[in-house]
């Protein structure tokens, strides 16, 4: 069908309904047509020849529309008010999921909030999981950081108080060993001193 037909519309009436669409309008009115073509020519008494008519048109998938299915339910309704029995009249079949396209329908706001969140196609790699990826990343990256920087033999925030302590206790070593140096070379000269 042309993109005209399959266009939506407000203004389609059709049978006291109203379509979304002009081709689901012009699929009704034909179906339309055809039901009164048929009251025309059946006899509406005779329950017999109505079960015929019914199950044919269930076989050719006659009638889709509501249009079709509520004068399939009035046949029905005749043949069972006539005690045909109901286990030889075929039920009949639904070829459409109602209940996700007209939940869709009776709450535009919701379409249009669900179409936000809609799914990303397959192939695209979800925000979150990036997100989450480099945050574990970076993680990483702090840990060895800390782990470097505490190996590290230059003072840094973490391990100042040690390098300091460290710094200090090495001074405090070469002194006492340039302390006892002296003494000793001080020792040497007094006894020179004493032995001339």
């Amino acid at each position: 069908m042309s993109d005209k037909q399959t266009q939506k519309t407000e203004n389609t009436p059709v049978g006291g309904f109203r379509f979304q669409t002009s081709e689901d309008a012009l699929a009704a009115n034909q179906e339309e047509i055809a039901i009164r073509y048929l009251r025309g020519k059946l006899k509406m008494d005779d329950p017999e020849m109505l079960l015929k008519v019914y199950q044919k048109a269930i076989d050719a998938r006659t009638f889709q529309t509501p249009i079709g299915l509520r004068f399939m339910q009035e046949l029905r309704d005749r043949m069972l008010d006539a005690d045909i029995p109901e286990e030889r009249i075929p039920i009949i079949p639904l070829r459409v999921t109602y209940i996700s396209k007209v939940r869709d329908m009776a709450n535009p706001a919701k379409v249009r909030i669900k179409g936000l969140g809609e799914k990303k196609p397959r192939g695209k790699i979800d925000k979150f999981a990036i997100s989450v990826w480099l945050n574990i990343f970076l993680a990483i990256l702090v840990a060895g950081m800390v782990f470097l920087a505490l190996r590290s033999e230059t003072p840094n925030m973490l391990n100042y108080r040690n390098a300091i302590l460290n710094e200090y206790s090495e001074w405090e070593d070469s002194l006492t060993e340039r302390e006892n140096a002296l003494r000793e070379t001080e020792l040497e000269w007094k006894k020179t001193q004493v032995g001339e």
